[in-house]
Parts: C-alpha cells; sequence; structure tokens
C-alpha cells in the first residue's frame, strides 16, 4: 500500500523545480521526521521533529501504589484524568489507566476500596525522555495502542502525553473548514 507524501515531500516536490528530484523525508511508523506534520489556517506549523516536552502535560498527578483503587478513581474524577502514574518512594513503578479500575471492579466478589494501585496497574509503562520527538513517541504510542506515555527526566516524573493531547496537536493542525 503506498502512503500519502508528507507536507515536507510535497513542498520540496513542488520547490525541486525542473529536472530535480525532492528528496524523500524520513519516516518513523508513517510518521515524517524532522519535517512539518501539517499547517493550520493560521499557518501555524506543528513539527514531527520537536520534543514531547513541548506537548505534554507537565507534573502530573500521580498516586502511590500502596493507594485504594477507590481513592485512584475519586483522584481522577476530580482531577478529570484517566491515567496516573504510580509511583513508589519516587520512583515509577506503574500506570494505572481508569480501564484498569473498571475492569477490577467488574470482577464479582472485588472490593475496590480494599484492591491495591500495585494489584491493578500496568507494569513497565511505555516511557520517553522529554528531548525526544513528538513523532517517535506518537508512532510508538499508535504502533503499541498505548494510551499514555510517561515522560521521565532520568528518574524523575516530569510528564504525560496522551491521546488526548496527540488529538489536541491534530486538531490544532487540520486544515479549518469554512
Amino acid at each position: 500500500m503506498r502512503r500519502p507524501p508528507c507536507f515536507t515531500q510535497v513542498l520540496r516536490a513542488a520547490s525541486a523545480g525542473r529536472g530535480q528530484r525532492a528528496a524523500k523525508a524520513p519516516r518513523v511508523g508513517g510518521f515524517c521526521t524532522g519535517t512539518n506534520l501539517a499547517l493550520n489556517a493560521n499557518m501555524k506549523l506543528a513539527r514531527a521533529d520537536e520534543p514531547i516536552s513541548t506537548y505534554m502535560t507537565p507534573q502530573p498527578h500521580s498516586i502511590g501504589q500502596e493507594q485504594t483503587l477507590s481513592a485512584a478513581a475519586a483522584q481522577m474524577r476530580e482531577l478529570g484524568v484517566r491515567h496516573l502514574p504510580v509511583l513508589h518512594g519516587g520512583k515509577l513503578t506503574g500506570l494505572l489507566s481508569d480501564r484498569d479500575i473498571r475492569l477490577v471492579e467488574a470482577l464479582p466478589g472485588v472490593d475496590p476500596a480494599v484492591v491495591r494501585v500495585e494489584e491493578a496497574m500496568s507494569l513497565e509503562p511505555y516511557h520517553a525522555a522529554p528531548a525526544t520527538s513528538v513523532a517517535v513517541v506518537a508512532a510508538e504510542m499508535a504502533r503499541r495502542k498505548y494510551g499514555a506515555a510517561v515522560i521521565m527526566d532520568g528518574n524523575r516524573l516530569v510528564g504525560m502525553f496522551t491521546t488526548v493531547d496527540a488529538m489536541k496537536i491534530l486538531a490544532e493542525n487540520l486544515p479549518k473548514s469554512a
């Protein structure tokens, strides 16, 4: 299946002139890297080579692995989030999603007020450094069907990037309809 050209490939082809070939932009998971993702009506560029720190939610709330699922669900509702990084002693140990909570709540005879976060969380969540490009993070999330990426600066939690953040980028960079 032939992929559509990325925006920069179209620009390069248009500006290559007669008799010159346009260079192909490298791709990561279908995204052009080091190139423009798209233009919106205001001509604002979202660049695939920009660091994820540009688009992440900084200083995300987290939860301790010893907390109960009821406490985690209440925190998610209060904050309006669907993912919480799980910490123990300041170190990332997992990621808890609202789906993890709903799954456990649906089990017969299980009390979310008793079950601890560490029993329901996903171990070894996908994480990336703040300098990792948005294209690399988005491609990995799409490839593995992850709903969130934890952004770590060494061992320190610095941000979250979720599918909602990715949709905001997409919405801001699609042409506005009349």
